[in-house]
C-alpha cells in the first residue's frame, strides 16, 4: 500500500517511485518508468529503515537496484 511519509522529501534516488513507511520500498522498474516498478519488502521494519535512509536518501550510488537500473539507461 503507497503511503507518502515525510520523509520521502529526503529521496535523492532517481528511480525511487514510493514507500509504505514501514516494509516496502518501491523503485522504477527494468521496463521503464510507467511500465513496471520493483519492490523491495523487509521481514523487519529496521532493516527497512537502514535501506531507505542509506541508500534512497544518501548513497543510492551504492544501491544494487540503482547499479542495475543505471545499466538500463547506459544501453
Amino acid at each position: 500500500m503507497q503511503k507518502n511519509t515525510f520523509k520521502q522529501v529526503y529521496v535523492k534516488c532517481c528511480f525511487y517511485k514510493f514507500a509504505d513507511g514501514e516494509r516496502t520500498i518501491t523503485c522504477e522498474g527494468l521496463l521503464g518508468e510507467k511500465d513496471s516498478s520493483l519492490t523491495l519488502s523487509f521481514a523487519k521494519r529496521n532493516d527497512y529503515n537502514i535501506h531507505f535512509e542509506t541508500f534512497c536518501c544518501q548513497h543510492c550510488e551504492k544501491c544494487e537496484v540503482h547499479r542495475m537500473l543505471m545499466e538500463k539507461y547506459e544501453e
